[in-house]
């Protein structure tokens, strides 16, 4: 991590010492030096992951519509509403003792809801043709949370459009089919994340959800055209923004923040630490849960990402899906021609719009 990073996400959580006691400005000071010493330790030296192949693309980043500026405006899409105000020093020293513990594996493992065991088999299956129903039947029912997740799933019209009377595991396999099963069985791992009880769902956990599936469901369209599996493109999808949830989570347990209350924080509270954090914590999540290893690799390609950077077929999907996400989500039905640059250089489906579009009345 440079220099100029940390002065940055220091001066974005840190006022003026102007007004301050001797014995704070003491304690401030050594805060800074703490919070600078623990995201040096967070963001620098991650585990290296060699390309599973050769093949690498080139990222190509749209002239009107660039990383930094969907990055922006995403968050503050993402915390409209909240007051943006001075941070406390009691709220920067939760900042700090959060990102103390998210750098630690065993913590980490505390807080993450269980990974489903039989939920990498079943993924496996799902692409071996000798694989019968019955078989994925056994597998859902060994597994309770994954059982009672898979049948919560399939009540919802994003996952069962045609609203299908859902009574049982053995239902929802035969009428779903494999295809329908596929973003079923990859939701059930990051659903208990997201739905965590976490306060300010209503407002913000709500919208990272709606973006994962979004995502999930771009990644899914373009993957072929990548050599990427789809079923494992949309678990990707899902994942990649799971440590920008397990922060946001932790920091408003920490703030010890509720739905009602007003004088909460905002942007700068939430912001710096997520935009920097964010992507390398999803990349750890990859590794604490064994995910794919591609997918692990295409996580972790999107932290400092930028243009003409080689990437595998996995990082670039997900490169392409999460910005397009973002500019649907920044982007009214009627100023829709305003993405038309953004589509063509990225090569998108003509009708992603629409497409996203239908998930989101379905959710």
């Amino acid at each position: 991590m440079n220099i100029g990073f940390a002065i940055t996400f220091l001066s974005s959580i840190t006022p003026e010492f102007k007004g301050m006691t001797d014995a704070e400005q003491t304690i401030e000071g050594k805060l800074s030096m703490n919070v600078s010493h623990l995201l040096k330790g967070l963001s620098t030296n991650p585990i290296d992951i060699p390309l599973l192949t050769s093949q690498t693309l080139s990222v190509v980043e749209p002239s009107d519509y660039t990383m930094d500026y969907s990055k922006k405006m995403y968050y503050h899409y993402l915390f409209e509403g909240s007051q943006d105000q001075n941070i406390s020093l009691s709220r920067k020293i939760s900042t700090e003792f959060v990102i103390n513990n998210l750098r630690r594996k065993e913590i980490r493992k505390k807080l993450l809801p269980p990974f489903p065991p039989m939920l990498n088999k079943l993924l496996a299956s799902l692409t071996d043709p000798t694989s019968s129903t019955g078989d994925y039947i056994a597998a859902i029912k060994r597994d309770k949370a994954l059982h009672s997740t898979v049948l919560a799933l399939c009540h919802r019209a994003y996952f069962n459009p045609a609203k299908v009377p859902i009574r049982s595991i053995d239902s929802i396999v035969v009428k779903l089919g494999v295809e329908g099963l596929r973003p079923v069985l990859s939701a059930a791992l990051i659903h208990p994340l997201i739905h965590r009880n976490s306060p300010y769902y209503s407002q913000n956990g709500k919208k990272l959800w709606h973006h994962a599936l979004c995502c999930a469901a771009i990644c899914r369209a373009i993957a072929k055209q990548y050599g990427v599996p789809p079923y494992k493109a949309y678990l990707m999808g899902l994942l990649h923004d799971s440590g920008k949830t397990l922060l946001f989570d932790e920091l408003c347990k920490q703030f010890a923040l509720k739905d009602t209350q007003r004088d909460s924080p905002g942007y700068s509270a939430f912001a710096p630490p997520m935009k920097k954090l964010a992507p390398h914590l999803s990349y750890l999540i990859a590794k604490d849960w064994a995910l794919p290893e591609a997918i692990s690799i295409g996580i972790k390609e999107q932290v400092g990402i930028s243009a003409s950077q080689p990437i595998s077929p996995y990082g670039y999907v997900l490169y392409q899906a999460n910005l397009a996400a973002e500019a649907y989500v920044l982007t009214s039905r009627s100023d829709r021609e305003s993405l038309n640059t953004l589509t063509s250089t990225l090569q998108l489906p003509k009708n992603l719009w629409t497409m996203l579009d239908a998930i989101v009345e379905k959710i």
